[in-house]
């Protein structure tokens, strides 16, 4: 009997709090310390529950398991063809060489980015696991995270959650390739899925936000700009931001967090990236171009446009007809994002994080990229649709009229309909895919086995390999600014880093601090010219690599073009997106090592 009345009490205090939920009021229940708050404009925080609860324990389907098996598999074959390229060692040699305290308090001033993802590497790395295997084990770990995530707890339809981890970024550019993106984008799913209970789970919530702080410096603006929007809320609402005394400590927890991350990752004065030679004369014509860039043209290249190539934003030139494309496709996004954004008062959550974007990738955006701003999209909408499901009055107006036939037509058409319109906005995206892991897995992609397996087969370890370094003369980029011509000693060219994680030994002679991994500490001119005259001092090196203007390199460091022969090792195709780019890795030999290495003494 009192096990039965136990068992009704609790009935009825679930009931209690379910209606209560619904009108508003706020209550404390003293077992379990529970917090229900107000927010207005958001209702049956209840029946989230039970549908979050309902995924844990395991009322998925089968064809979500299917999903993340057949994502695992295509994984995991193409990460046996791909090629680590040079962000992928670069990390990598970070992890193994740099001490802890240089990973934590050093690096990331010279990277842009938090410390999380070498300490993920470092602990494969520094226990001594084979470069590729340790780097594709926590790949494919972070890489199954996100993809489950994305699986077996959105709120979208069957047929965009079994096709959407297969496009392009989430399958190739962020599954396969090991950078800390997919853990970004896991961070961006998670904190999606809790944010309509936020005020009833503050530290889960914000737990994950420090998981999206941690991930990148794209992470920390996001996070910043969410928990700012969050208060705000809870302000304009009347409550006082210290009533829930949990959530402001999980409050105070983020800030200083992000203040310590923001710290950590502010670039050194001698920061490459911060140089007047790298990023030229900055114009108001040349943010202009940025900025409208990001808003009107990247959203469209997320999935649907492939204008845009895989360099910094202020390198991306588009055609007329290019832009022309992508502003309508993106203004065309925005239109249907805002609408949905704003008819559950999320307007602001949307634009804010997107503003602070745009401002952080005038100095740091690549096109590799995009792909944090499709996520960015998938979560926006994530959480707007368990706030509530999509409805006919979400299209825009000047669309309704041309689809509001679709939502009269019966169930089995509607959803025939609506799984073709699927696949017709995913189509291009997954043909990328395609396209990437076929080239990935017929053709090399950097090279680095190549040269790390021709300088062990011919016992080169010990030879001296110079590389050429980063010569900038001077260039007027798109957006009108001005690049002067400086030598940046540090900055070694990218394929003798490739090659660096398969040995032990640094192969780069006359390396700066012997650092295996470019540095990113540029040099003064006149420091660069020291490095360059002791280097020259050393004698005729076996071996220069690097293709640009090999005369200019070659003079400086007083030697005679005549006295070396070029070798051609092996060509390259790169995917990016719907393109390849062609290109050869080779290396100048000193001419009496060719003759060793590659002249038949037969014929002699």
């Amino acid at each position: 009997m009192a096990g039965a009345a136990c068992v009704q009490r609790r009935k009825c205090a679930v009931a209690k709090i379910v209606e209560d939920a619904r009108v508003g009021t706020v209550h404390r229940t003293t077992n379990r310390g529970l917090i229900l708050t107000e927010e207005r404009g958001i209702a049956a925080v209840s029946a989230h529950k039970v549908t979050q609860l309902q995924r844990v324990i395991g009322k998925t389907k089968r064809y979500q398991w299917v999903t993340l098996a057949v994502y695992a598999m295509v994984i995991a074959v193409v990460m046996c063809f791909h090629e680590p390229w040079f962000d992928e060692a670069q990390s990598w040699l970070i992890a193994r060489d740099s001490s802890w305290k240089d990973i934590l308090l050093f690096r990331p001033h010279y990277e842009g980015h938090p410390p999380l993802w070498w300490v993920l590497l470092a602990v494969p790395a520094k226990l001594g696991v084979p470069y590729e295997i340790g780097l594709k084990s926590v790949q494919f770990i972070c890489s199954m995270l996100m993809a489950g995530a994305l699986i077996f707890y959105s709120p979208f339809s069957k047929i965009i959650t079994i096709l959407l981890p297969f496009t392009y970024f989430f399958c190739y550019q962020y599954g396969v390739t090991a950078r800390p993106y997919a853990l970004l984008c896991l961070a961006m799913f998670l904190v999606a899925m809790h944010w309509r209970i936020r005020n009833e789970h503050p530290w889960r919530t914000v737990w994950f936000l420090v998981l999206l702080c941690l991930t990148s410096t794209y992470g920390v603006v996001v996070s910043g700009t969410m928990a700012a929007i969050w208060v705000l809320r809870v302000i304009f609402s009347g409550e006082s931001p210290f009533h829930n005394r949990r959530r402001f400590a999980a409050w105070s927890l983020l800030m200083a967090v992000g203040i310590v991350l923001a710290l950590d990752v502010w670039p050194a004065a001698d920061n490459f990236a911060t140089q007047p030679s790298t990023v030229g004369t900055i114009t108001s014509l040349s943010l202009f171009r940025q900025f409208a860039m990001f808003w009107l043209v990247l959203p469209s290249e997320t999935m649907f446009t492939d204008f845009a190539a895989d360099t910094a934003l202020k390198s991306i030139n588009i055609s007329l007809w290019g832009w022309v494309m992508c502003m309508a496709i993106s203004l065309l996004m925005w239109a249907i994002m805002l609408r949905i954004a704003h008819r559950r008062g999320n307007a602001l959550l949307l634009l804010s994080p997107y503003a602070a974007l745009s401002v952080t990738a005038m100095r740091y955006f690549s096109g590799h990229h995009i792909g944090v701003l499709l996520a960015f999209f998938i979560a926006m909408l994530w959480l707007n649709l368990l706030d509530r499901p999509l409805e006919p009055e979400d299209i825009p107006a000047f669309l309704r009229k041309h689809t509001q036939n679709i939502w009269h037509i019966e169930a089995g058409k509607r959803r025939l309909a609506k799984s073709i319109a699927t696949i017709v906005l995913l189509g291009m995206s997954l043909i990328w895919n395609v396209q990437a892991i076929a080239s990935d897995i017929r053709y090399e992609y950097t090279g680095s086995r190549a040269l790390a397996a021709f300088i062990k087969d011919n016992h080169l370890e010990n030879a001296r390999w110079v590389s050429f370094w980063r010569y900038l003369p001077e260039e007027k980029y798109p957006d009108g600014s001005v690049r002067e011509e400086s030598d940046d000693t540090h900055r070694v060219d990218w394929t003798l880093v490739t090659a660096n994680p398969y040995f032990s030994k640094n192969l780069i002679s006359c390396a700066y601090k012997d650092y295996t991994f470019v540095s990113n500490e540029a040099p003064p001119q006149s420091q660069a010219d020291k490095e360059i005259e002791a280097c020259a001092a050393q004698g005729a090196p076996e071996f220069l690599i690097g293709s640009r203007q090999p005369r200019y390199f070659m003079k400086r460091l007083g030697l005679s073009y005549e006295d070396y022969t070029y070798y051609e090792l092996t060509w390259l195709d790169t995917p990016w997106k719907g393109q390849n780019k062609y290109s050869t890795i080779g290396f100048y030999v000193r001419n009496d090592v060719y003759a060793r290495l590659f002249v038949d003494p037969n014929q002699e």
